[in-house]
């Protein structure tokens, strides 16, 4: 379906497929308020006795099982699409091989039964083989066009099953359309979209499907030059002596100048004195 307006021929070719293979009929078709149900030509169910049921204004959960299934396919499609890098302009074909997939799965409303099986439990499972989606293949070229010395050959991309036809779907892109075939050599390991293309064609990137978590980085402190040198100081000696030594330099001095010294202690006290001294001023003339 390409456009909104051919809805109501889908559902009619829908109630016939269903009255044919199943023997059922449609009872009731429930939507929710979208204009496309509520057009003229869906006026007509109620003459072929089929009733219309809608959701109330902006409440989806009334409408809960078509909106988790619709869920359903579009978590199966994105991963499908993720996989492999496909572009998400085959999204339709992700959409029909995710809808293959769950039926051929067991399902919880079924109590673990698979729903293809419980539709045709004669038919087998899987007609062929299952193959990775978007994965690389080479498809036989039958074309008549296609002499002895080419390739027999065509590279193209898996992109899902034939509904009416026991074969799988490949898409080329040499030749801009899809072949259905059931001689297919898969590489299975190898994508055929490269890294550059991965959400968009011919190199256009879609940020829709780029989830990017960036972490800021704070910025290091630098530190200052240094722009002062520290010097040891010079230690500076002192040759003057104490003030106590000095008092007693001065008395002795005086003493010896005046000649009043006639005691022999005060006499040999002096003489230790005037050694002590002698000793300091060598002391001081070493240091210096």
């Amino acid at each position: 379906m390409k456009n909104r307006s051919e809805l109501f021929n889908m559902f009619c070719s829908f109630c016939a497929e269903i009255k044919i293979q199943f023997n059922i009929s449609v009872r009731t078709l429930r939507s929710d308020n979208a204009k496309e149900y509520f057009s003229h030509p869906f006026d007509s169910m109620s003459e072929n006795g089929i009733l219309h049921q809608s959701s109330c204004v902006d409440t989806p959960p009334q409408n809960g099982v078509a909106e988790r299934k619709n869920r359903h396919l579009l978590e199966v499609a994105r991963a499908l699409i993720f996989q492999m890098k496909v572009p998400k302009q085959f999204w339709a074909d992700a959409i029909s091989t995710a809808c293959f997939l769950i039926n051929c799965m067991p399902s919880s409303v079924l109590a673990g039964e698979i729903p293809y099986s419980t539709l045709f439990p004669s038919r087998p499972l899987f007609p062929i083989e299952p193959r990775i989606f978007g994965s690389t293949c080479f498809v036989r070229d039958v074309r008549p066009l296609v002499s002895k010395l080419d390739l027999k050959c065509l590279k193209c991309v898996f992109l899902g099953y034939s509904r009416l036809q026991k074969g799988y779907r490949c898409y080329s892109p040499i030749l801009g359309r899809y072949l259905i075939s059931a001689d297919v050599t898969f590489f299975e390991t190898i994508p055929f979209f490269p890294e550059s293309n991965v959400y968009g064609c011919e190199g256009k990137e879609n940020n829709i499907l780029v989830y990017t978590v960036t972490t800021p980085v704070s910025p290091i402190p630098t530190r200052p030059p240094i722009t002062q040198v520290y010097t040891r100081r010079t230690q500076h000696t002192d040759s003057h002596p104490p003030p106590a030594l000095r008092l007693q330099i001065r008395v002795l001095i005086y003493l010896l100048l005046f000649e009043k010294v006639k005691d022999n202690v005060l006499i040999q006290s002096l003489h230790s004195l005037h050694t002590n001294i002698c000793l300091l001023l060598c002391g001081v003339s070493l240091l210096l």
